[in-house]
């Protein structure tokens, strides 16, 4: 027996293979075995630290045996045959603490033990509505290695539907905790019952699985009960086309037996009513929540201008809780009258003749055109001093008749700004020879 410095050593002179050396230190204590009979290469120890630790981590199954070729430093005389956790337990000042470190030539390793997963989910029922991402979907599942999550509904796996998760490693025990958000898209036909399904394992064969007793039911509910504008405030439309404005009524609101809406045009006491100038159809359900209340407007002239407003109203049930209102502006826009370059190339293109159509007919509408081109008339669409296109067929008819020719060929003379067309049809041509393009031209146009 040698004693050197407090320390004792104790060992035999001539160790043989597969003996144990065995050394006892006063400052620190430390008892450590260490297998003779292992090469170096494979040479390892396990020893207990707390606080901060080796950045590298590995992950073991803890009911595991530890590789016969390491050393346990501060464990006493520890078998080879021990477990991962028995000698976590019998090195670790602390029950229930884990300080691990396995050490190999100059790196080394926390090691963390597998843990299995235990899950907790929100309470259910979780709701939704419409276009508002559901956010109550959640469930937290902890255990190490960090768990793999799937989400199912009625057994199919939702792998379009989008999911987060926030993940915090706890610092003691290397488990992670991972809270999972599923992100329901707010439509009712994804209302229903949600589960979470959680795994891990290692590649020594360790695995756990967990998913909640029950799942988590979502509801879909529409919110909103005021009526609400569909679109921009401000409208704009083309003269003597049709435009229709658009307000949506909640659900809930809709199914009211005492339900009243209206449309209202510049503040008018009375509400507008289905006539030859306005059509306004029953609610239309457009959405799970919204139903359309619609006001067609015919015809747009610059008497349309204004400000149009919907109205809702519940007499009894609602009070002044339903009633609500939203409004429009409408303006009607100014169209600036195509070239007469066009207009010649719009009458040699659609211009439709017989033989005995009166030339006279011709050239009132080619003057015709030449007026509205030097802007006497601005347009079409009637407004002050502008043509329509029953003006323009009576003013020619009327150069053709002074001239004693009283013919009906023309049915139709339509002059359209907005859409650029000019046309002349006849409904009576009892013959297909037509004057050449180029008599024509010169004839309505001059050389």
């Amino acid at each position: 027996m040698d004693v050197y410095d407090n320390e004792l050593l104790l060992k035999n002179e001539k160790p043989t293979e597969g003996e144990i050396e065995l050394s006892y230190h006063t400052k620190p204590p430390c008892l450590h075995a260490v297998h003779l009979g292992a090469s170096y290469e494979r040479e390892c120890e396990i020893s207990c630290r707390l606080g901060d630790g080796p950045k590298d981590e590995e992950t073991v199954d803890p009911d595991s045996i530890i590789p016969s070729h390491c050393s346990v430093k501060n464990g006493g005389n520890i078998r080879r045959t021990r477990t991962w956790k028995e000698v976590n337990d019998k090195i670790t000042p602390e029950p229930g603490e884990q300080c691990l470190v396995l050490k190999t030539g100059n790196s080394e390793k926390r090691i963390y033990f597998a843990s299995p997963l235990t899950v907790t989910r929100w309470g259910s029922p979780a709701f939704f509505s419409e276009n508002h991402t559901s956010q109550g979907v959640k469930c937290m599942f902890k255990g190490r290695p960090r768990p793999q999550i799937t989400w199912y509904k009625h057994g199919s796996n939702l792998k379009t539907f989008n999911h987060t998760e926030e993940v915090e490693k706890l610092q003691d025990s290397g488990i992670f905790k991972v809270t999972t958000t599923l992100h329901v898209p707010g439509r009712e036909e994804f209302a229903g019952i949600y589960r979470c399904f959680g795994n891990n394992s290692l590649s020594s064969g360790w695995s756990s699985s967990k998913e909640p007793k029950d799942g988590i039911e979502l509801l879909f509910g529409c919110l909103g009960i005021n009526i609400t504008r569909s679109g921009p405030t401000k409208i704009a439309a083309n003269a003597f086309s049709n435009i229709t404005l658009s307000c949506l009524v909640g659900k809930t609101v809709a199914e009211l037996d005492d339900l009243l809406v209206t449309w209202n045009f510049n503040n008018q006491s009375d509400p507008l009513k289905t006539s030859g100038k306005y059509r306004i159809p029953a609610l239309n359900p457009i959405s799970s929540c919204k139903r359309a209340f619609k006001l067609e407007i015919i015809n747009v002239t610059a008497d349309d201008e204004g400000v149009y407003s919907c109205h809702q109203t519940c007499k009894d049930s609602g009070g002044d809780v339903c009633k609500s209102s939203a409004q429009f502006e409408l303006k009607k826009l100014d169209v600036q009258s195509p070239s007469l370059k066009y207009a010649e190339q719009a009458v040699t293109r659609t211009v439709i003749l017989a033989l005995d159509i009166p030339f006279p007919l011709l050239k009132a509408t080619h003057e015709f055109l030449k007026i509205a081109e030097q802007g006497k008339r601005r347009n079409c669409w009637g407004e002050p001093r502008s043509p329509r296109p029953f003006d323009m067929y009576r003013h020619i008819t009327h150069q053709t008749r002074n001239q004693g020719n009283d013919y009906n060929y023309v049915d139709l003379l339509e002059y359209c700004i907005s859409g650029h067309t000019f046309a002349i049809t006849e409904s009576t041509v009892a013959t297909q020879q037509a004057l050449k393009r180029a008599s024509l031209k010169e004839k309505l146009f001059g050389s």
